[in-house]
């Protein structure tokens, strides 16, 4: 049990050295990020408020925010050093890293699917779908990958 406070007490101390030199930065220090995001959807706008809100200030970062148009193709900027950090879809993540590449997933933005199926006026039920021909934004997506899905979950 001494050990558990030893080692709580030390990490204590650590926390407070780096939070004393993290604090004592001034604006002509600021570190710079180049973030890309691949949607203009909902997941992305946390990253817009912070920017505007000046949160990013707040913690010495000054952003670069770039629009990348889709996860397959975020994740090779990424990998690539074009961007340090990125909110792309987690199925470009997953397939990278089960391919060997070394990236981390910090967070996810949303627990379900939040996309839409968009179909014609005279389309009133799914099994309608069979042998139409489907849109989505780049193979490998989300839209595509979300597409495959549901077309599997309902016999398609």
């Amino acid at each position: 049990m001494k050990r558990k406070a030893q080692f709580c007490r030390h990490g204590w101390i650590v926390f407070l050295v780096l939070l004393l030199f993290a604090g004592s930065g001034t604006a002509a220090e600021k570190t710079k990020l180049t973030f890309g995001y691949s949607t203009t959807g909902p997941t992305a706008v946390g990253l817009w408020v912070a920017k505007d809100i000046g949160a990013f200030d707040k913690y010495g970062v000054d952003p670069n925010l770039i629009f990348i148009s889709s996860s397959p193709v975020m994740v090779p900027a990424l990998l690539g050093g074009d961007v340090q950090a990125a909110i792309a879809g987690a199925n470009a993540v997953i397939g990278a890293v089960s391919g060997g590449a070394p990236l981390v997933s910090v967070a996810s933005l949303a627990n379900r699917p939040y996309l839409r199926l968009w179909v014609h006026p005279e389309i009133n039920r799914i099994e309608e779908l069979r042998g139409k021909t489907f849109g989505v934004s780049r193979f490998g997506a989300t839209t595509d990958n979300l597409t495959r899905i549901l077309l599997r979950r309902v016999g398609l």
